[in-house]
Formats: C-alpha cells, structure tokens, sequence
C-alpha cells in the first residue's frame, strides 16, 4: 500500500501511470467498502446516542469534519450495502463495483426488494455486478431501470 500511495506520478510513463491508478482506484474503493461496514456497525449500535450526537450522520460530522450531508449520505449507503445481496456485499469489499456503480445497484435491488420473489432480486443483483465490469455507473443505471421495466412494470413508471 505504501508505494501506492508514496508513488512519483511524475516520473511515471504512462503505461505505469495508468497501472497506478488502475490500483490506487481499487484500494480507494475496497476502503471506501470497509468504511461504510464501520459505519453500518456505529449506526447499528447506536453509538451516535451514547456519545450524545443525534444521528450517526452527525456523529461522522463532528468526528472526520465532513459535511452533515456527506455523513448521512455515508450512513445511506452502508444501510443500502448492509441489505444488499452478498453478491452486491462481495462485489464491494473487493473493489470490483466502484462507489457509483454500487449506488446504482442497491437503489435498483431496494426498489425490488419486497415487490418480487427474493431469488429474482438475487438474479439481478449478479446480473448487475456482473455488468458492472465493463459499465460505467449511469450504464449500470439505465441497466437496472431496463430489469425493474421487465420484472417489476408497476415500478418502472417511477424510474
């Protein structure tokens, strides 16, 4: 991990450029996923309420100085992460789905969860990491609102 994050951009062609930052992008990510596991454990705990914070989302504020949006919005996430399939789950910690393309996903899968058969919601969720490789998050978008048109239709006008 140090020489990823002590590498010289500079002196760097850009064949080992483009490696580098192929792999920091993964480290970013698997972190990102770590992070979001810790914050679904404070939350679940209720740890915000022991220390006197009102809301999980406020408690990140205080403590990393991030905005209040930006706690809630991780709070959001780590909820989404924490009921998504373990497909989703697995895709994240690995750093195969970037932060986008699991947004894209788990607002897809929420919306299906509790309006098809579970094992439906379990197949577009690995359809949908499965695409998420060669996606970009707004294609892994239109891609769930094309699954929600064909297994959920009264759900699609929403979308």
């Amino acid at each position: 991990m140090t020489e990823l994050l002590e590498a010289h951009p500079w002196a760097m062609p850009p064949a080992e450029l483009l490696g580098l930052l192929d792999a920091q992008h993964l480290l970013l990510q698997r972190v990102r996923a770590a992070l979001l596991a810790t914050v679904r454990e404070l939350d679940a705990r209720d740890v915000a309420a022991e220390l006197g914070a009102p809301s999980t989302g406020l408690l990140l504020r205080g403590r990393l100085r991030v905005s209040a949006s930006t706690g809630q919005r991780w709070v959001r996430a780590a909820k989404a992460l924490d009921i998504a399939p373990p497909v989703v789950q697995d895709a994240a910690a690995a750093g195969a789905v970037n932060a986008d393309q699991v947004r894209a996903i788990t607002t897809i899968l929420g919306r299906l969860t509790g309006e098809v058969e579970p094992d439906v919601v379990q197949a577009a969720a690995a359809r949908l990491v499965e695409d998420a490789a060669s996606l970009d998050a707004d294609a892994v978008a239109e891609l769930g609102r094309h699954v929600l048109r064909l297994v959920a239709p009264h759900l699609a006008d929403d979308a």
